[in-house]
């Protein structure tokens, strides 16, 4: 039975409450897709696995799964092109970013609003990071040329992308910060808010600190900050 079957009969599966029968039949879609060497997926279909296994009631195993959902994607993964949309896609930057927007989520979900932040500013940098990468790539093409006839697309991307980063650090972490401010609003703990936009600030310009670091940095400052206030 082909991968696309395979998921469809999972849903299925998983829309009738029978999650039991879902969990393993994504489990055989993930060995398919591993073994898959014609074909690139990307983390949303990893990632539908460990969302199961939440909604069956299973937060830690779930959380766990997300962890080797992480590891598909390494550092190296993938190369600038053009989505389905014809949109520029960095596919690690948004590969992780949507790993770790899932995580929040289902943190979120079970109200766990101080742990599910860290999540959310690690999410929202590498969006911010992907810029980096794009003008890092365009800007030996396009520095100085004028918009030209054809392939024009890619020219204004650039332009777009150049105009973004002449924002300043503070500006830029206010759209890092914008989800897990809410996420802290829920919680009660906007007290936090204004530590953690200093150090989103010096987030957004070392990205070439690794993401357990940053999630160990960001618990630390959020639990510091917790046990202070009580």
């Amino acid at each position: 039975m082909e991968i696309s079957e395979l998921s469809k009969q999972a849903t299925a599966y998983k829309k009738a409450g029978d999650f039991k029968s879902a969990i393993q039949l994504m489990k055989r879609v993930e060995v398919l897709m591993d073994s898959d060497k014609e074909n690139e997926y990307r983390a949303e279909s990893y990632c539908r696995l460990p969302l199961c296994i939440y909604e069956s009631g299973q937060l830690d195993e779930a959380l766990e799964q997300f962890k080797k959902v992480l590891r598909r994607f390494p550092y190296n993964w993938g190369c600038l092109k053009r989505n389905s949309v014809g949109n520029l896609d960095t596919p690690l930057a948004y590969q992780r970013a949507y790993i770790y927007d899932k995580i929040r989520l289902v943190l979120q979900r079970e109200k766990k609003f101080i742990e599910a932040a860290p999540y959310s500013v690690l999410s929202s940098s590498y969006v911010d990071r992907s810029q980096l990468e794009f003008f890092t790539l365009l800007d030996p093409i396009w520095r100085g040329k004028r918009k030209p006839k054809e392939n024009w697309r890619d020219w204004m991307d650039y332009k777009e992308i150049k105009d973004f980063l002449k924002e300043s650090p503070e500006a830029r972490s206010e759209y890092v910060i914008e989800s897990a401010e809410k996420l802290l609003k829920k919680a009660n703990k906007l007290d936090v808010l204004e530590s953690l936009k200093n150090y989103t600030i010096q987030l957004i310009q070392d990205t070439n600190k690794p993401d357990e670091t940053i999630l160990l940095e960001l618990r630390l400052l959020l639990r510091g900050f917790t046990q202070s206030s009580n």
